[in-house]
């Protein structure tokens, strides 16, 4: 009878203590857990950035296809056009040239919202500012630090049904946790927007989209010829 009893205690003793361990392993779990959470929300940042009025004019003229300028005569782009900007780091330009690039051209109905890492931000034209000025966005990743790196912002364009991109140089900025005044906004200009930036790129369309295009231009052809 006593071995019983005592058995019996040494179950309720061995539950007791195999409960304990549980509670401490799930504090452990819970512990680390919040951890790995402050670590993730302190290592995103915030920085502010813009693109300036004019940021391709009279000291950078060059102009996607055969544009000229800004302005509302032959071969000149609207102030009022609409424009797309991302931001990038300098590191990661390469990859996101070739997301833009994708043969597919899948990259078009993503202009403004696409939401791979390496996009940090996007921006448009302000609803006020001509000639492709963009208003001060916050961007916010955990690409962003607080210690200075380069970025580089990517200007999109469409004219006449055909996407249009280009780079800019790159501007070294500072990201901030809290107070935007403990950073250092990247102010793309003409400036930066310069010699080194080259031509406009053109973002193929996807296959379908071409293929109706096409379509689209042949039967404006022919009606033409039949209108003679």
């Amino acid at each position: 009878m006593l071995s019983v009893v005592t058995c019996s205690v040494c179950v309720q003793e061995t539950a007791f203590v195999n409960k304990e361990r549980k509670t401490e392993m799930k504090k452990v779990m819970m512990t680390a857990f919040a951890v790995v959470l402050a670590a993730g929300m302190a290592s995103a940042a915030n920085i502010d950035w813009n693109v300036a009025r004019n940021f391709v004019g009279s000291a950078n003229p060059v102009f996607p296809g055969s544009y000229t300028g800004w302005g509302t005569g032959e071969n000149q782009i609207p102030g009022s056009t609409s424009l797309s900007y991302a931001l990038v780091l300098g590191s990661d330009l390469s990859t996101a040239l070739g997301l833009i690039t994708n043969a597919d051209g899948s990259f078009i109905d993503t202009i403004g919202s696409n939401g791979n890492a390496v996009f940090l931000g996007w921006g448009t034209k302000s609803a006020t500012g001509t000639n492709g000025a963009m208003d001060i966005t916050t961007a916010t990743s955990s690409k962003v630090t607080t210690a200075a790196q380069d970025y580089v912002a990517i200007a999109f364009l469409q004219l006449g049904g055909t996407w249009y991109y280009t780079y800019s140089g790159t501007f070294e900025g500072t990201g901030y946790t809290s107070n935007p005044d403990d950073g250092t906004p990247p102010v793309f200009t003409s400036d930066q927007f310069g010699a080194g930036m080259g031509s406009w790129g053109v973002i193929a369309p996807e296959p379908v989209s071409a293929a109706l295009l096409a379509l689209g231009l042949a039967a404006v052809g022919l009606r033409r010829r039949f209108r003679k």
